[in-house]
């Protein structure tokens, strides 16, 4: 193995355990085998901060990468999955203090542009082969009621060539935008007709290009 990582206890300002985060602790991420790491990191850092990292695997990643300052854990880890055999331990071994002033909190659109652009380069290399899309390729077409749309299923549709279209029509519901806002990177184009839809995702789109209106 080259690459092992734990869960943890989060702690509060005042050293109190609030919780211990499973697999890096994201609700919608549940740990199913080792196997599929590699595919739960393209949805969020499941691989967490305390990690014992083989020092050949990461010089050979190139470690950290500047560029993705406040995500270069998740870059890094990214990386080595590409060669390397990342192993999860299924027990929380270090405790991590959350606070308002992390990186996370206080610049959290920073946080989500980042993930974007990053799961973009990664769900390109991976799923879309380089990130061509063949000229006789489907389109996906998406609608604002099938979201949040489940991520295997937006996998899928990379995986079979296609090129994924959201529809927005009027204004977006508080849990779209919260989705749109941390996987935008899973779409091709996002069409809107309502003024709000760009002004709720701008900074957190992997490419402002995304964007199109639509009377």
């Amino acid at each position: 193995m080259d690459y092992f990582f734990t869960d943890r206890f989060d702690v509060n300002e005042s050293g109190q355990v609030v919780r211990i985060a499973r697999y890096g602790g994201y609700a919608a991420l549940t740990f199913r085998d080792q196997a599929c790491i590699r595919d739960d990191l393209l949805d969020g850092m499941v691989a967490s901060h305390l990690k014992v990292i083989r020092r050949s695997v990461y010089l050979m990643a190139g470690g950290c990468d500047d560029v993705f300052s406040g995500v270069q854990d998740w870059s890094l880890a990214l990386k080595i999955a590409e060669f390397g055999k990342l192993h999860y331990i299924d027990q929380p071994l270090y405790y991590h203090r959350v606070h308002s002033a992390s990186v996370t909190r206080s610049d959290s659109v920073a946080q989500f542009y980042k993930s974007n652009v990053l799961r973009r380069h990664f769900i390109e290399r991976w799923l879309r082969q380089g990130g061509f899309i063949s000229a006789g390729a489907s389109i996906r077409t998406y609608e604002q009621t099938e979201l949040p749309v489940k991520l295997e299923i937006l996998k899928q549709a990379w995986r079979e060539g296609a090129y994924c279209s959201l529809r927005i029509n009027g204004s977006m519901k508080a849990s779209s935008c919260n989705f749109l806002r941390e996987f935008n990177s899973y779409f091709d184009e996002i069409y809107w007709n309502d003024p709000t839809v760009p002004a709720a995702l701008m900074g957190y789109l992997w490419s402002d290009s995304i964007l199109r209106y639509q009377k």
